[in-house]
């Protein structure tokens, strides 16, 4: 409306669940947890998961490109450690998937 006399004197309201697919969602993430961000030299990660598993994880630069792959082994008591030396200062994707499939994405800086 672009003046007062346009605006109706009565209206209905109309209830909207937003709630949508968020336990699918939840159930479906390793919850990640990176430190410290920014990083310098060393990036710890860490997920939620109970129990160890088998994790593939992948540094990604914002143009996409893979600079960083490998697996490891670990679980929610323990934090898994990369060396970043060799990355140029900038902002970085991290992604990490476990053997049921599920998956999580994080974004660090590193610093110089």
């Amino acid at each position: 409306y672009t003046s007062y006399g346009e605006k109706p004197e009565s209206s209905a309201f109309i209830e909207v669940e937003t709630g949508f697919g968020i336990d699918e969602a939840d159930a479906n993430t390793l919850q990640l947890t990176l430190y410290p961000n920014p990083v310098k030299d060393v990036l710890a990660i860490k997920t939620e998961q109970e129990y160890r598993s088998m994790f593939t994880i992948r540094i990604v630069n914002h143009l996409g490109q893979i600079l960083h792959e490998n697996t490891a082994v670990f679980d929610a008591s323990t934090a898994y450690e990369i060396d970043l030396q060799s990355l140029n200062a900038g902002i970085y994707f991290i992604h990490l998937t476990d053997e049921q499939g599920r998956s999580d994405i994080a974004k660090f800086v590193k610093a110089e």
